[in-house]
């Protein structure tokens, strides 16, 4: 019986990647596990030196650069374990990671019913603390108060947060939404039930619209505050050209997925209305014309999920990701 599958989408990042792989090893005690690479880098050859060194790992070549999405839906088709854990490749565990998010994931089930366990990510040049993890998912309020007005008229800088993850990290609880970075659930669960991640994201966003659709079905995530990984933020993403522009992209995608239709069209009227007030407040042409890009994007990808997607996980059509062929169209 393998009790863990480590699942890891791998994109040109070799020797972090075999830093991860040795962690898991090295920290993987009495623990019954596999590892599952999906490889997505076009550069397969090349890693043949790696995948001799580490012939234990079930290594799975990408037909094309699958995302985050459907990579790791793939690993989990491919995983027997009881529990999986899907973890970024630039990732280092620590030595308690994997028995305390299993223990975390048994303890709270006999309460709740679990969808996903996450810990404390710190970035490794720094170790400052990275924050995926949270509470209260980003709506329709959320976008009005990014409103130049509203942040001039009602935001105080004497408001409260809702949520301290400088102190909250440290504890375990509850959380609304996991960092898709270092995530374990029940791969029964998720599997049989059909619960894993939209494939309609390329990249950025999936684990935020996973969480709130798996909550919506009457799952409780969780964050354990006794582990923690080391991450080398952003070293997968790095070679990946227009990155803020995906990120934006991804995040339409996740308002669409998130709001009603009608809700969605406010959404896409304070944006544009927002948008407009910012360009008309900038100050450099540089800034002018970041402002003017951003609003191209907007109107050209938020006409595009209405018509080529669904609200529904996985509309079957290529999944959202940023192209300049996008704007001439």
């Amino acid at each position: 019986m393998i009790e863990l599958s480590v699942i890891l989408v791998h994109y040109r990042t070799p020797e972090l990647l075999a830093n991860g792989l040795k962690s898991i090893y090295t920290h993987a005690g009495s623990l019954s596990l596999e590892i599952i690479v999906v490889d997505n880098s076009p550069e397969w050859d090349e890693m043949e030196p790696l995948r001799a060194s580490f012939n234990e790992v079930n290594w799975i070549r990408a037909d094309y650069n699958l995302g985050f999405a459907r990579a790791n839906n793939l690993g989990l088709n491919k995983a027997k374990g009881r529990y999986f854990l899907l973890l970024n490749p630039d990732t280092e565990i620590s030595s308690n990671t994997l028995s305390a998010l299993i223990q975390t994931h048994i303890e709270k089930s006999q309460n709740y019913n679990v969808g996903l366990v996450t810990c404390r990510i710190h970035a490794s040049n720094d170790q400052s603390l990275l924050v995926g993890s949270g509470r209260i998912f980003p709506d329709l309020k959320r976008i009005i108060r990014q409103h130049p007005l509203w942040i001039k008229f009602f935001r105080s800088s004497k408001n409260k947060k809702n949520y301290d993850p400088q102190s909250m990290h440290y504890e375990t609880h509850e959380v609304d939404f996991a960092s898709g970075a270092v995530v374990l659930g029940e791969r029964e669960k998720f599997v049989l039930h059909e619960l894993k991640l939209d494939e309609d994201f390329f990249l950025y966003w999936e684990d935020m619209e996973w969480c709130y659709r798996l909550q919506r079905k009457g799952m409780h995530h969780f964050f354990c505050g006794e582990t923690q990984i080391q991450h080398v933020n952003a070293a997968s993403t790095s070679t990946f050209s227009n990155l803020a522009a995906q990120l934006y992209v991804s995040e339409i995608l996740y308002y669409y997925k998130r709001l009603s239709i009608a809700q969605f069209y406010i959404y896409r009227l304070i944006v544009k209305n927002t948008l407009w007030v910012d360009f008309l407040l900038a100050k450099s042409p540089q800034e002018k014309a970041r402002i003017s890009e951003r609003r191209i994007i907007f109107s050209k990808i938020s006409r595009m999920v209405n018509k080529s997607y669904q609200r529904k996980v996985s509309s079957g059509n290529e999944y959202l990701r940023y192209d300049s062929e996008i704007l001439s169209k």
